[in-house]
């Protein structure tokens, strides 16, 4: 499996990562991203993530640059087990690729018409808000204008899901 870094906008995005994560944020790169990683070492699974920075936050597509450059990172597991105190650090090595959906939109619907098996997010309650947004703009702004235009694309490409 290629593991790629970000590519450009206009180029073919070279991935096969068959998780979709919409997101870029704490929770989901130390819960979903690191049971991802888990999976893999284990054997018991071979699907990475491509993670998708969706909002229009600089934060957010500069914290999407550098997990593109790097598809790896440390994680702190802190806390109690069966009593047990425990303080470990682990490497999450699940990401395939990163983009920047508003950079990248060509590439991520094609990615998802040809790859998504699994769409994960941790949109928050705002986060479904549409607003004046329509799934019809060439780039909706919410999160549910994206996801009803990426599944439409791949419902139009005679794929399943």
């Amino acid at each position: 499996m290629s593991r790629s870094a970000m590519s450009a906008p206009t180029e073919a995005l070279d991935s096969d990562a068959c998780i979709v994560q919409f997101g870029t944020g704490r929770f989901l790169l130390a819960h979903v991203d690191a049971l991802v990683s888990e999976s893999l070492a284990s054997g018991a699974s071979s699907r990475r993530l491509l993670v998708v920075q969706s909002s229009p936050r600089e934060e957010g597509k500069r914290k999407a640059r550098l997990l593109a450059a790097q598809q790896r990172y440390p994680l702190r597991i802190r806390g109690r087990r069966d009593g047990v105190e425990i303080d470990r650090e682990q490497h999450v090595d699940s990401i395939d690729s990163c983009l920047i959906a508003a950079e990248q939109w060509q590439a991520l619907t094609r990615h998802v018409v040809e790859h998504a098996e699994i769409i994960v997010s941790n949109t928050a309650d705002d986060g479904f808000e549409v607003g004046a947004d329509s799934s019809l703009n060439p780039l909706p702004t919410s999160y549910p204008g994206k996801l009803t235009q990426l599944l439409r694309a791949r419902f139009d490409a005679g794929r399943d899901g």
